[in-house]
């Protein structure tokens, strides 16, 4: 939802306040809330509360808790791999592939910067609220401009209780009015002109999701044309997440709000900061293996997750290389960064296989060399937008301003495989409210891959 531009500061930090007071959490929780309502606070407690109700009403069912749907790496052994096999959802399928390929598939990576304790229980809700909410749809939702055209079609999206009566006042004369599921706290609803007979609608829940999403469908006619509509709004989360400088005081709340849709792979603990892999339960994990660099002044490692989608093969490498423009940090990224293209080789000609490497990477653009073949660079597949570029901004991003104000594409994707398109974009370049900073330094990766082979 997009955010009041009149509230002030001080607004909400006393809506902050009175969330956390009335429904007895903390001030991290109620922003997470609140910035999904736009700071109102009747709306964002029901969602608070609907949401506790059926957690409370689910949770006797639930085979497992939240720390043993997680993989974790073993400290005594970099090398260990684990095997989990995760049930999978129905594949979706490309129309006339023999293999069962998912349609598409999205994956995000962010460095948190977890070292930077300012704020940062509130700036990681924010990203997990940014991941969440990446992708909402909207057709239609600007009521003010009715009056200019009377479209005999209306689709709205992120409906709420309270606007009802007023949508009846003022439309239902020119509208057959149909609202979605009113059990959640906001839905969809479709206006359709009274000029159009209305034969039948259903709403129909999707077949997974975690917050209430339907398909409302509409049938009907005008004249001689038959009419069928569909008003959803869908939650697209990514199905792969990379994080790097994660800290563990923050995997208790990753846990908490992601164990549910992810399986976590967390990576080396025993230094101050690591990596961690989220990957969607509609993939099966086959292994994992955190493996140590040759060369290493910082802990850096590789965490390698390999995986199965319905008929897709999928290899992940997120990671972390070696910091600092010097020389000597750079002799060692160089050679990281080989060790990590190394890796990637064998599976680059497996069938059906999609294969990810990525992470905040520190990279500057004459340190890269000898890229294997098929590789390809997913900014560069996605239209070498300039908007999208540089991941570490300090032209833009003043989280920390000890640094020369520099613009550098430190965080990047590679891939190999069946799909032969990305839409690639940043999140995360927008201040949170209200404390006026970025999420993290870094900017954060998307990837939809799509158009499979």
């Amino acid at each position: 939802m997009a955010q009041n531009s009149d509230l002030t500061d001080a607004d909400c930090e006393e809506a902050i306040r009175k969330f956390a007071e009335i429904t007895n959490t903390d001030e991290a929780l109620a922003h997470f809330y609140l910035q999904d309502f736009n700071y109102d606070l009747d709306t964002a407690m029901a969602a608070f509360y609907s949401e506790q109700a059926e957690v409370a009403g689910t949770s006797n069912q639930a085979n497992d808790s939240g720390s043993e749907n997680e993989i974790k790496s073993s400290e005594s052994s970099d090398n260990e791999e684990s095997t989990s096999e995760i049930p999978a959802k129905k594949a979706k399928i490309v129309k006339g592939s023999v293999e069962k390929i998912p349609k598409e598939l999205t994956m995000i990576t962010w460095n948190i910067d977890g070292n930077d304790r300012d704020a940062l229980n509130t700036r990681f809700l924010a990203m997990l609220h940014i991941i969440a909410k990446k992708v909402f749809i909207y057709l239609c939702s600007i009521a003010f401009i009715f009056d200019t055209f009377n479209p005999e079609i209306i689709f709205f999206q992120e409906f709420v209780k309270d606007l009802l009566p007023k949508l009846r006042e003022v439309m239902a004369k020119m509208y057959t009015i149909i609202v979605g599921n009113e059990a959640f706290p906001y839905f969809v609803v479709t206006l359709v002109s009274k000029d159009i007979k209305i034969e039948r609608y259903m709403n129909i829940p999707f077949t997974t999701t975690g917050m209430g999403r339907t398909m409302l469908v509409v049938e009907g006619k005008s004249g001689g044309l038959n009419i069928k509509l569909i008003n959803t709004h869908l939650e697209i989360n990514p199905e792969i997440i990379f994080f790097q400088e994660f800290v563990k005081d923050l995997l208790p709340k990753l846990r908490e709000v992601m164990a549910k849709m992810y399986t976590i792979i967390v990576g080396n603990e025993a230094f101050p900061y690591f990596v961690v892999t989220l990957v969607s339960k509609d993939i099966k994990i086959e292994r994992y293996m955190n493996i140590p660099f040759t060369t290493t002044g910082m802990g850096r490692t590789m965490l390698v997750v390999e995986g199965k989608s319905g008929g897709l093969n999928i290899k992940l490498i997120n990671t972390h290389l070696e910091s600092m423009a010097d020389k000597k940090f750079s002799d060692i990224r160089k050679g990281q960064l080989i060790e990590c293209f190394e890796k990637m080789k064998p599976f680059i000609n497996e069938p059906n296989t999609l294969s990810i490497f990525g992470g905040d990477l520190n990279i500057r653009d004459h340190e890269i060399s000898d890229i294997p073949p098929k590789v390809l660079d997913a900014w560069c597949i996605g239209g070498c937008n300039r908007t999208h570029k540089y991941t570490w901004d300090q032209t833009k991003n003043d989280n920390h301003t000890a640094f020369k104000k520099g613009q550098h594409r430190f965080d990047r994707v590679y891939f190999s495989g069946p799909y032969k398109n990305v839409d690639f974009c940043l999140h995360g370049t927008q201040r949170i409210k209200p404390s006026l900073v970025f999420p993290s330094d870094h900017f954060a990766v998307c990837c939809r891959f799509f158009n499979a082979n």
